[in-house]
């Protein structure tokens, strides 16, 4: 498999080990539109068919990055002393910027 002056791979036969074009697979590359690009590949000969694994890569799970940030707000609450307790809510509900509606 080589990659071209355009950017995209094909199968080409008779190509040196050592040709810069050719592409060695990396799982770990960050960029999915390499992945997709190699899961792409077609051939008449079915010897060429990828398979295997395309992309490993390692990202942050949501659920751990919410509750990560719940916490840290949690704590911030804490130490400015704006805790659950009905004092602090009626201090929000308050607040300074009021007005009365006549």
């Amino acid at each position: 498999m080589v990659r071209d002056a355009t950017g995209r791979m094909h199968i080409e036969d008779g190509v040196a080990a050592d040709d810069p074009r050719v592409v060695v697979h990396d799982a770990h590359v960050d960029d999915p539109a390499y992945a997709f690009e190699l899961s792409r590949i077609q051939a008449i000969d079915s010897r060429y068919a990828p398979m295997g694994v395309f992309r490993d890569v390692t990202r942050p799970v949501y659920d751990e990055q919410m509750l990560t940030q719940l916490d840290t707000a949690a704590e911030q609450a804490q130490s400015s002393g704006q805790g659950n307790d009905d004092s602090a809510l009626g201090a929000l509900i308050a607040g300074s910027d009021t007005w009365q509606v006549a």
